[in-house]
């Protein structure tokens, strides 16, 4: 009888598992809804940009073997010129960080820096400053990796180019 009802349960499974909702394609998902929190590992991952280590005429002290595809750049240029904050954004994504847009928020409270959120992201928070100091006008106030306590995903840095 034990037999018998296994049977009959595999058999209404094979019958109902067409009517079962079908897996989405991520990478279709994700197209449609690239601002989902579940996306950003997978967009991150398979993205386009890959680390490239040395740099021409000067020492890089990137570490190409770090995952940079993993963290998502938010930038906040805060009314500063847009020219600096445009070769920020192209030299991060050509060492693999996803940057997620440039806006005009200015961080009143802080001033420059890069926010990290999570202890693990203090290694590419301090990739990032260095990253944006090299494409800040001389004079600039240098940008340093700042630990926010701050409910964020593991992953995401902010960094606030100008202050007031």
């Amino acid at each position: 009888m034990r037999t018998s009802f296994l049977v009959a349960f595999a058999a209404l499974a094979g019958l109902l598992a067409p009517c079962a909702a079908p897996a989405q394609d991520p990478v279709q998902y994700c197209k449609e809804n690239a601002n989902d929190l579940k996306c950003l590992e997978f967009l991150g991952g398979s993205s386009g940009f890959h680390s490239k280590s040395g740099n021409v005429g000067a020492q890089s002290t990137v570490n190409p073997t770090r995952e940079t595809a993993r963290y998502v750049v938010f930038l906040h240029r805060g009314g500063g010129p847009p020219g600096p904050a445009d070769q920020v954004a192209k030299t991060l994504q050509s060492r693999g960080y996803l940057v997620r847009g440039i806006d005009d928020k200015i961080d009143a409270a802080g001033g420059p820096g890069v926010d990290y959120f999570s202890d693990q992201d203090r290694p590419g928070a301090a990739d990032v400053a260095e990253i944006a100091n090299r494409a800040l006008p001389p004079g600039s106030k240098r940008l340093a990796p700042r630990f926010q306590k701050v409910s964020n995903p593991s992953g995401f840095l902010g960094v606030w180019l100008y202050g007031q």
